[in-house]
């Protein structure tokens, strides 16, 4: 599958934080909620950065406190390395805590540049 326009929006922006020398866990951080979003708003149909409003967040936001825990990946083949069947954890509910977070990521990225 070819990649989004804001997939490559978002490698814009992770190399702009590596330039800044951001830690490597804040940068993994940002990687991961935002490749998420991208998987998801590919699926929805939405491919360009400059189609994402407020309300396109606002859905994201309900379908993160809806869904289960690693029942989304960005890369399918990490299922083969990473055995989420096998967590006791697996399906329930993502913490208002890890969605806070995401929200904050998300944000860094929207008023980034």
């Amino acid at each position: 599958m070819q990649p989004s326009e804001l997939y490559f929006h978002i490698e814009d922006y992770l190399l702009f934080c590596k330039s800044k020398n951001l830690a490597r866990k804040t940068i993994r951080s940002y990687e991961q909620t935002l490749k998420l979003f991208e998987r998801w708003a590919r699926d929805e149909g939405i491919d360009n950065v400059d189609k994402i409003t407020p309300t396109i967040i606002i859905k994201y936001i309900r379908f993160l406190q809806t869904r289960g825990k690693y029942e989304v990946v960005t890369n399918d083949n990490s299922r083969c390395y990473n055995y989420p069947e096998n967590r006791t954890d697996l399906g329930k509910p993502i913490t208002a805590t890890t969605v806070n977070n995401y929200i904050r990521n998300m944000k860094a990225f929207f008023t980034y540049g």
